[in-house]
């Protein structure tokens, strides 16, 4: 663990206490007793706060992509860092959730956010609960109850050297076809930076998302997802290239 660790640790340890305490456990328990978007509201301006903490400079590209739907969506991203999945509710202003790989239902904390924003739990080694849980989300989407979020990567990008993404698992695509609901992909680049040592050119972490474009389902739904997936994946490592020359590009120190 390193010393920027333990400082972040210290200021951000004081306000996830009290939300633990006051409001976040109690509503894990019985979600079902509170609404749904009175939840996300108040998880989303906790989330806010805490992220606002991490001395982040963060830019989010074409965010009205996100909330200026009229109808649920699939969203997908790349993965690089376990706050991935909170800058998509920092910057969503209507509820959106995720599919989560079910060891996160065990850690202390996260597993009463997880509880909260109805998130959907997969094991990455039972293809059959897999198809489970993506026609259920699918069947959410459709009713346009909630947006869901999933990695296609499947795990989280553990060589930060690494710029591109991993393969892109086709079966991601899956629900939105079931759903007959547009799919947004979105990439994030420089939350690498966290936890591990800033680059030497720059005053400050930056962290760059982006909603790259929407694919409607009309457009798609007589394209195999054999097919459209590997030009998601594409369109996404093109994308985070830019990303990354953004991110080198802000905040440089003078010369």
């Amino acid at each position: 663990m390193t010393l920027r660790t333990l400082k972040l640790g210290f200021k951000v340890a004081p306000v996830v206490a009290w939300a633990e305490l006051t409001w976040l456990h109690r509503w894990a328990r019985h979600p079902e007793k509170v609404p749904l978007e009175k939840r996300y509201k108040k998880v989303r301006k906790f989330i806010r706060r805490v992220i606002n903490l991490l001395e982040l400079d963060i830019k989010f590209n074409n965010v009205n992509l996100l909330n200026n739907q009229n109808k649920c969506f699939l969203g997908l991203s790349n993965h690089r860092h376990y706050i991935d999945p909170l800058l998509y509710i920092y910057y969503s202003e209507k509820p959106i959730s995720f599919v989560s790989k079910k060891e996160n239902k065990k850690l202390p904390l996260v597993k009463d956010v997880l509880s909260v924003l109805e998130v959907e739990f997969i094991d990455r080694d039972d293809v059959l609960t897999q198809v489970k849980i993506f026609k259920k989300i699918a069947n959410r989407i459709k009713n346009n109850e909630l947006t869901y979020f999933i990695f296609p990567e499947g795990t989280r990008m553990k060589n930060h050297e690494q710029i591109h993404t991993l393969p892109y698992k086709e079966g991601a695509i899956k629900p939105a076809y079931w759903a007959e609901t547009d799919i947004i992909p979105c990439v994030s680049y420089g939350t690498d930076y966290l936890t591990k040592k800033r680059h030497p050119e720059l005053k400050k972490r930056n962290v760059t998302v982006e909603a790259i474009k929407i694919y409607r389902y009309e457009k798609i739904k007589n394209i195999k997802t054999m097919d459209l997936m590997p030009q998601i994946e594409k369109e996404s490592n093109d994308k985070i290239e830019q990303l990354v020359k953004e991110c080198l590009s802000r905040n440089r120190r003078k010369q």
